[in-house]
């Protein structure tokens, strides 16, 4: 009883590198692919912040979007701190501009008894926020 061929060996000689091979191609583009959604990412991210330093908080927030939506930070996890942070970042600029632009309409009608500075963002005159 001869437990190897010689076509068992032939075989094997010659799937196992073509594997091997198989394997490290496999890797190589899986290794290229992570990089490029991990520059995708980084992009995404720097574009949100260049945008909220423009006062654009709704562009900024739909290009936080998109690079939370990557495989990269979905599963791996990377840069998700970096997007939570700007997006706590983006939303209270964004609040912090309404209370701005309220309180602007509010001085240019000239109406300061509706300022209420204990409430900061409160207006007795609501009509002006609808």
């Amino acid at each position: 009883m001869e437990s190897h061929s010689p076509k068992k060996g032939v075989i094997r000689r010659i799937s196992v590198p073509w594997a091997i091979v198989a394997v490290l191609i496999l890797g190589v583009g899986v290794g290229v692919y992570s990089l490029i959604e991990y520059r995708n990412v980084t992009d995404h991210l720097a574009r949100s912040d260049r945008l909220s330093d423009k006062e654009e908080y709704t562009g900024a927030s739909n290009s936080l979007k998109f690079a939370g939506r990557s495989w990269v930070v979905k599963v791996l996890g990377i840069k998700l701190s970096n997007i939570k942070l700007l997006s706590t970042e983006i939303k209270t600029r964004s609040e912090d501009q309404l209370i701005y632009q309220d309180g602007m309409e509010i001085g240019n009608k000239g109406d300061w008894e509706c300022w209420q500075p204990a409430k900061v963002g409160h207006f007795c005159n609501e009509e002006i926020r609808g």
